[in-house]
């Protein structure tokens, strides 16, 4: 850690914390994560799933991490720096984003997950704080503290996500013989389940374009069989008869950032409802 000098501290959390320092050989500044618990092993901080995840995954739309570090049993991350997150850009900016801006964000966001489930790992906590950001222009997926590869066997676990991001199937995980009395009583026509009244997008974000809001409803399908894949959204190729269950948290942050165009300055706060 000699060869790295300390700036000025960028966050602290529940497994760590981040600092801005500098690189004495190069110049070039870094973020460094301090983990708080202690490693007595490399094996140890190898067997990590943010470093499993990271070190096979070199996108330009994923955080990379460029050092591992343990020193007197302590493990330090060092990340590529970026200035901000997601919803630090999006509550300090001083005027609207225009859609191309949103569509660019998206589309980054959109080809590094993709690129994340191609080489088989899922993310499980994707919002906007977790979205790293050099102004609109360059958007990285960060944080794989909850990532898992595909191939992993079950148990999974329950608590993933941030709640408000949480897709439906995950909210509302229900033993088996619950369902097969749904499934009864659905046969029989008994109104059972959530009777909602829709929302519509349109009159939520005026701003938006009409492919926005197709692509918000797309992602945001109550069954998750019929959600685009991330790589089938970026490639503009969406199929109904080839998808995946992977989109519901992706279109709750592209439907805040659109929400912020055209409410934050009358609400002053982030709606944090679903609207269907």
């Amino acid at each position: 850690m000699n060869r790295y000098t300390t700036l000025r501290q960028l966050g602290d959390g529940t497994y760590g914390s981040v600092i801005l320092s500098r690189c004495l050989e190069s110049g070039e500044l870094v973020a460094i994560k301090k983990m708080k618990r202690k490693f007595y092993s490399w094996e140890e901080c190898m067997n990590l799933r943010e470093v499993k995840s990271l070190r096979k995954l070199n996108h330009a739309n994923v955080i990379k991490l460029k050092e591992v570090i343990r020193e007197n049993d302590h493990l330090y991350f060092v990340f590529e720096y970026m200035k901000e997150n997601l919803y630090q850009l999006m509550k300090e900016r001083t005027c609207l984003f225009p859609e191309s801006a949103v569509r660019n964000i998206m589309f980054q966001i959109l080809q590094g997950l993709a690129f994340i489930h191609k080489h088989g790992f899922f993310h499980r906590d994707m919002k906007p704080e977790n979205l790293l950001c050099m102004g609109p222009e360059l958007v990285k997926i960060a944080d794989f503290g909850l990532a898992r590869e595909i191939r992993s066997r079950p148990p999974y676990t329950d608590y993933v996500s941030t709640r408000w991001y949480r897709a439906p199937e995950v909210l509302l995980r229900t033993p088996l013989p619950w369902l097969q009395g749904y499934q009864l009583g659905d046969h029989h026509a008994l109104p059972l389940g959530p009777q909602l009244c829709t929302t519509s997008l349109r009159n939520l974000i005026p701003n938006a374009s009409a492919e926005a809001i197709q692509l918000m409803r797309d992602l945001l399908q109550w069954d998750p069989k019929k959600r685009p894949a991330a790589s089938q959204v970026s490639q503009g190729s969406v199929s109904q008869t080839q998808t995946q269950s992977a989109g519901c948290n992706m279109a709750v942050i592209a439907y805040l950032v659109h929400l912020h165009e055209s409410l934050c300055k009358r609400t002053g706060q982030y709606i944090r409802e679903t609207a269907v």
